[in-house]
């Protein structure tokens, strides 16, 4: 890990302040203002970001380590969302005004999160890069490319891959929660009579070749910013046609955890799984694509929230949840019928051109 690690406080100075953009469950994501008569060129483009209080994350001094040794080789220049570590828990009680800011936000943050705050003992924060809007004519996309191959668990029949299997799992566990199955009656409320669209990894790894599959893809993860008489419209799909980045995520996923390694059914809680915590990892991250409005710039697409995952405390969660989609036949099993279909099922039809 980089030796060097800047102190915030004196990075930002006196006269900046900070404004909250977003959260997680572990971490919260500020923007620095710096006065225009002192800016900081280290601070120039990038996003400050913290440990929440209270959680089961690894360190940041971890994160960090396993994310230069582990995750940046994988990646070339320019494909990956950079992140360094910076002191935040010495002077100008970084800390505190963190907070102060937070619970000016209290009312408008997401209900589950309201009440957590910034962990007031941490030592380090991140700076990552800043993958909003250069200016208002821009266009900024971010979906989960998770499980672009398919489960090494998943049956060889399966109708479902893991996104869909997922998706159904959980909308059936939502209808039987409020007894409108197995003979439960009622009406299911309007959310679970329409469900949202679920992007397909199937489609995810098929829409460099296939348009069909790109044009659900394009359909999800552009959610009305982006018309199809939009020119920035036709340079996505272009980027979805051309990039690497996807298909080295795939491929990544699928090395980490193939099928002769059994997947995580078979990892033994007793060991380490270093690959397994690997391929969990880039299964969890997330995609920023950025559309400029100038023509002439490129599109620009950078992975982001690729922390380690805790093989130890996870992996018993893990082996559960797959174990439901295999035995309880979320994968294969053609009910519950959703509102989407996963492009396994879709096959034949997909490719009568």
């Amino acid at each position: 890990m980089s030796t060097s690690v800047s102190d915030l406080a004196s990075l930002a100075g006196t006269d900046s302040i900070f404004k909250f953009v977003g959260e997680g469950a572990a971490n919260i994501v500020f923007e620095i203002i710096q006065p225009a008569s002192s800016q900081n060129d280290i601070l120039r483009g990038k996003l400050l970001r913290v440990p929440k209080a209270r959680t089961h994350a690894l360190n940041y001094e971890e994160l960090q380590c396993y994310w230069e040794t582990a995750i940046k080789p994988l990646f070339r220049d320019g494909e990956l969302v950079e992140q360094s570590l910076v002191r935040i828990g010495a002077g100008r009680h970084v800390l505190s005004d963190l907070n102060s800011v937070l619970a000016e936000f209290e009312t408008t943050r997401r209900r589950d999160f309201q009440g957590s705050r910034v962990d007031e003992e941490a030592e380090y924060g991140m700076l990552v890069d800043d993958m909003r809007k250069k200016n208002p004519d821009d266009t900024v996309l971010e979906f989960k490319p998770k499980w672009i191959f398919q489960s090494p668990n998943a049956p060889f029949n399966a109708k479902r891959c893991r996104n869909c299997a997922k998706a159904t799992l959980r909308a059936s566990d939502s209808r039987r929660s409020d007894g409108v199955v197995n003979g439960g009656g009622g009406t299911p409320p309007p959310s679970y009579i329409t469900d949202s669209p679920v992007l397909c990894s199937i489609d995810v790894l098929e829409s460099k070749l296939n348009h069909r599959a790109r044009d659900r893809v394009l359909a999800i993860i552009t959610e009305n910013l982006l018309q199809p008489a939009d020119p920035r419209f036709d340079r996505l799909k272009a980027w979805l046609e051309l990039n690497h980045l996807l298909p080295r995520l795939c491929n990544l996923q699928r090395v980490n955890d193939d099928v002769f390694a059994g997947g995580c059914l078979e990892a033994d809680p007793a060991q380490q799984h270093p690959k397994l915590e690997l391929a969990m990892t880039l299964r969890d991250c997330t995609c920023f694509v950025r559309i400029p409005a100038d023509p002439t710039e490129e599109v620009e697409a950078k992975l982001a929230d690729l922390d380690k995952k805790n093989g130890a405390a996870k992996l018993r969660t893990w082996q559960a949840l797959e174990r439901r989609l295999v035995e309880e036949g979320f994968y294969t099993a053609p009910k519950p019928r959703e509102q989407w279909t996963c492009r396994l099922e879709r096959g034949r039809e997909d490719h009568e051109e």
